[in-house]
């Protein structure tokens, strides 16, 4: 594949050219009126995009600010002794690239509209309901399952209670202290937290619609937070109390939240197994136990939920 499919809409305009802007312009995918935010229009015309630049110009969004960052790392050598590339899935330059997986496109008609399945046109399984289906199906196109025994991160403690640095390392870029007592504003982690979550955890879903993260916890919510970490979920918060919390400024400590307000993945479900900290440290607030050799989440219904909302 040398170059991306163009779209020939005259409706777009003529006797002008202009040029994409994607960082700044709205998801343009599925959506038939979008093709300047990747192509060049001439004369109201789409022009191909020479396959080279197509990674850089994805990145453009998928940066993980603009749009959510790409699951799978791109321009990596490919392992062959444990890949293999079906043969009409392009590179780029011998390496795995946006093209390689996303069949553009298939978005990329007069009549197109986005469908319930697929909107991420990956190639080779069209059709597939990648909302109620196991996405490693998907990476079975290339990656071979018996090469790739399953990994669980959260299984972070060996039967002599040292932590597997292994473990820590895939989430983090530095092995966290186990005596810390509470959060020190840096979690070294590889990638935003919700992405990273997501590379795993893609099918996840709430007990409410949703979804949560990546939204701000305004200050009247983190009052009532920090309230129910004082009184529990006994009786509802008392006027003053709130009043008193938010006339002090006081942040919620044991639920989490970035800096900035936004709620994560880690704001509803701690990612450390019980017994990596001290018990009595706010980073074991609600950690997974080992319940029959699995990881389990103890946020399992909706009683979590009063923790921030008044139910």
């Amino acid at each position: 594949v040398a170059f991306l499919f163009a779209l020939m809409l005259s409706a777009l305009g003529a006797g002008s050219d202009s040029s994409p802007d994607a960082a700044t312009t709205p998801d343009p995918h599925w959506d038939p009126g979008a093709c300047a935010t990747c192509h060049l229009l001439r004369d109201g015309k789409p022009q191909p995009i020479a396959a080279g630049a197509v990674d850089a110009l994805c990145l453009k969004c998928h940066d993980s600010i603009h749009a959510k960052a790409e699951i799978h790392p791109i321009a990596r050598p490919i392992d062959s002794k444990n890949v293999k590339i079906p043969k009409d899935w392009p590179l780029a330059n011998d390496r795995v690239g946006c093209l390689t997986c996303h069949d553009v496109p298939l978005h990329c008609t007069p009549d197109t509209e986005r469908p319930p399945y697929n909107v991420q046109f990956l190639r080779g399984r069209q059709g597939l309901d990648l909302a109620k289906s196991q996405w490693q199906n998907f990476c079975l196109n290339c990656h071979q399952a018996d090469r790739y025994p399953k990994f669980n991160p959260h299984l972070m403690l060996a039967n002599d209670n040292q932590i597997d640095t292994q473990r820590c390392l895939f989430c983090h870029t530095q092995i966290p202290e186990r005596n810390q007592m509470a959060r020190s504003g840096d979690n070294h982690l590889r990638m935003a937290q919700t992405t990273l979550c997501h590379s795993c955890h893609q099918t996840h879903k709430e007990i409410f619609n949703g979804p949560h993260t990546d939204l701000k916890a305004g200050p009247n919510i983190q009052a009532y937070m920090r309230a129910r970490e004082i009184i529990g979920l006994s009786g509802q918060p008392s006027d003053d109390l709130l009043r008193q919390i938010k006339e002090q400024k006081q942040n919620p400590t044991l639920i989490y939240l970035e800096s900035d307000g936004t709620v994560v993945c880690a704001s509803c479900h701690n990612p450390h197994l019980q017994g990596v900290f001290p018990e009595d440290s706010t980073l074991a607030y609600r950690a997974m136990r080992l319940v029959g050799g699995k990881v389990v989440s103890p946020v399992h219904n909706n009683e979590f939920c009063r923790f921030c909302h008044h139910l």
